[in-house]
């Protein structure tokens, strides 16, 4: 088995966070971003900064949408037209 580079490792965790986010918010509906960050950070032992880089990243792809101001991730819904 080949050595993995650092981009193969980095878009695994992008890809990572994205679903574990992906599958609370299909359970829940919204997610608290603090509370998401922290447990994140137990579970993955990236720090907050990485995360939150991560979590932007799946945002812009239009996965889900970050309030920072009301602190939480909400999920993104489709419009119907």
């Amino acid at each position: 088995m080949g050595k993995r580079d650092g981009t193969e490792v980095r878009k695994e965790r992008i890809r990572e966070i994205t679903r574990i986010v992906l599958r609370y918010l299909h359970s829940h509906g919204e997610a608290q971003l603090s509370e998401m960050v922290a447990g994140l950070e137990y579970d993955t032992g990236l720090t907050q900064e990485k995360i939150m880089e991560y979590l932007n990243i799946a945002e812009k792809t239009g996965c889900f949408e970050i309030d920072l101001e009301n602190d939480k991730i909400i999920p993104k819904v489709e419009s119907a037209v």
